[in-house]
């Protein structure tokens, strides 16, 4: 594809990073003849699976809290989800192993409850904070995926006329689009009871276990052989592991404990950023993900890298008003050079990303298993970081008679080591980014982000800059970071020698990160068993404290571990 797009192209593009896909499957979706039969999706057996490997995780627990100032009918409320149950059968599903192999039931008819939580029983506290602390809490309970419905909804009463709503869904029967559908119709039915009109709902013309019996036909592989030939180039040969440097070492299986950090860019930034990305004709998705890319490259040294970034795979028109788990994930390889300047490598990061969505449709569940990565249950596979802008406004929240408004809340899991969600609204940039708690201390994500940031305005000023070339840290933390290491006037125990003081410190932090060398990481523990070899081994040959030895070596993990034993 060439990297000039047409107007039209770059209009399609922008549709597709926006989620507004275009009519562009030309096979229709049959409803399936036996409503009792159901086919998981591609989607729904990725979520599956990872509940296989760890059964009390919450990481695929969507989920939105609401602010709401009025006077609720919660009875209301309760008939009006539970008219969205009905309608829905995706969400009275309930997952059982047959023969070691996950499949679904549907229930005919179920009732959803809504636990009304007082909060004025906790005396002297800020009650707001208090629903937050008690929200996050609720997150974190994973669902029995045996026991339908895999939703639950909650609501917290500060007043009579002040509540929280909370809404907590399994991702294997929706996605970040369904919660907004969900919103949508509660709010319609809402207004219908209020009203005293008599509540009516069109029927779907498919459901989406159609849509799941309709992606998983074996024919449609026929359909996506074009798109698998693309992948399968794109992501030939040895697939590089992004090694970023994490502050605690990587356990044998991902844990998903999550932390969330959070910065904007501001409006003068994101109305240059759009300003640039114009210039260059590329989308505002294609700027920030640059960036991303730069800042991985020169934390982690390395010069090639695969970001995955999820799309709303809703490419019919049917299926945008059903809630269900569409979404797909595209894997985007860029290999960068660090004299690159930055306008080069938006350059390659267009070319990329365009190609990659005009493949989109194969199901990212069918690329894995074509490609059959080796797997390592500490991470992901095929990419470890994921980066996501969402163009679309939130749905607007019209409850008849209630002031209403969106309450952000942290889920407490990361699915990947790092995913960087950058939301645009009312002219800026918020930015979220969730990342593994048992491998990041807050402050280095944050110092990530904040250079981030950094290189964002250094490509504001200079788009030609050489990426070598841009400061990862200001010229004031820059001077700070001199002082602080030429401090002569610290703490330094002057009798101690200098292996007592690393013995110290590995009593301190055995298994914090002492040496990176290339793709290998060496915790103060291993440097220091390493190098009481080597001491004891030149004990051993005669050698005692004092004498000299020579050290000539390249320069490697090796020469510390020779140089302290």
């Amino acid at each position: 594809m060439s990297m000039d797009l047409s107007p039209a192209k770059q209009k399609l593009l922008e549709n597709w990073l926006k989620g507004n896909r275009p009519n562009d499957n030309p096979l229709d979706i049959p409803k399936r003849k036996d409503v009792n039969s159901i086919q998981l999706s591609f989607p729904q057996q990725r979520q599956l699976f990872m509940e296989l490997l760890d059964r009390n995780t919450a990481v695929n627990n969507l989920s939105v809290l609401l602010k709401l100032k009025g006077c609720l009918n919660i009875v209301a409320l309760k008939k009006c989800a539970n008219e969205i149950i009905k309608r829905h059968e995706v969400l009275r599903t309930q997952f059982v192993l047959d023969k070691g192999m996950p499949s679904a039931t549907l229930i005919q008819t179920l009732e959803l409850s809504i636990p009304v939580i007082e909060m004025t029983k906790f005396h002297k506290q800020d009650l707001s904070e208090k629903v937050l602390e008690l929200a996050e809490m609720e997150v974190l309970i994973p669902f029995n995926l045996s026991q339908a419905p895999l939703i639950r909804l909650k609501l917290y009463k500060l007043k009579n006329d002040l509540f929280y709503f909370l809404i907590v869904i399994h991702h294997t029967v929706a996605d970040g689009w369904s919660l907004g559908v969900f919103l949508k119709e509660l709010m319609s039915l809402y207004r219908d009871f209020q009203s005293e009109s008599r509540i009516k709902q069109t029927e779907l013309p498919i459901q989406y276990y159609d849509y799941a019996k309709w992606q998983t036909d074996d024919q449609k592989m026929n359909y996506w052989e074009r798109e698998l030939d693309y992948w399968k180039n794109q992501l030939k040969g040895d697939l590089p592991v992004l090694e970023l440097p994490t502050d605690k070492s990587r356990g044998p299986r991902q844990s998903y404990e999550g932390g969330t950090y959070n910065f904007i860019i501001n409006k003068d930034e994101t109305k240059a950023l759009e300003q640039l990305s114009r210039e260059e004709d590329v989308t505002l998705f294609m700027t920030l993900l640059s960036v991303f890319y730069i800042v991985l490259h020169r934390y982690c040294n390395q010069d090639e890298i695969l970001i995955g970034t999820p799309v709303a795979n809703r490419n019919l028109p049917e299926l945008e008003d059903l809630i269900g788990a569409f979404i797909n994930i595209l894997v985007l390889r860029i290999e960068l050079n660090s004299y690159s300047s930055f306008r080069s490598i938006l350059a390659i990061v267009k070319r990329t990303t365009a190609d990659a969505f005009t493949n989109k449709n194969l199901p990212f569940e069918k690329l894995v298993e074509e490609l059959k990565p080796k797997r390592d249950l500490s991470r992901t596979p095929l990419f470890q970081v994921l980066f996501n802008l969402q163009n679309s406004p939130r749905p607007k929240l019209e409850i008849t008679g209630i002031e209403s408004s969106f309450v952000d809340i942290n889920r407490g899991v990361s699915q990947f080591d790092l995913t960087l969600m950058i939301t645009k609204t009312e002219g800026q940039c918020v930015a979220t980014v969730e990342y593994n708690k048992d491998l990041f201390k807050e402050e280095t994500i944050a110092r990530l982000f904040q250079s981030y940031q950094l290189i964002i305005r250094n490509v504001l000023n200079n788009p030609d800059i050489s990426i070598s070339e841009i400061p990862l840290v200001t010229e004031l933390e820059m001077r700070e970071l001199v002082s602080d290491f030429c401090n002569l006037n610290s703490d330094i125990p002057l009798d101690k020698k200098m292996h007592q003081l690393f013995e110290e410190q590995v009593r301190i932090s055995p298994d914090q990160i002492a040496v990176i060398f290339g793709d290998k990481k060496f915790t103060y523990s291993e440097i220091n068993s390493r190098a009481n070899v080597i001491g004891r081994h030149l004990h051993k040959h005669g050698l005692n404290p004092g004498d000299c030895v020579g050290v000539l070596m390249p320069r490697s993990n090796e020469i510390i571990e020779s140089l302290i034993g």
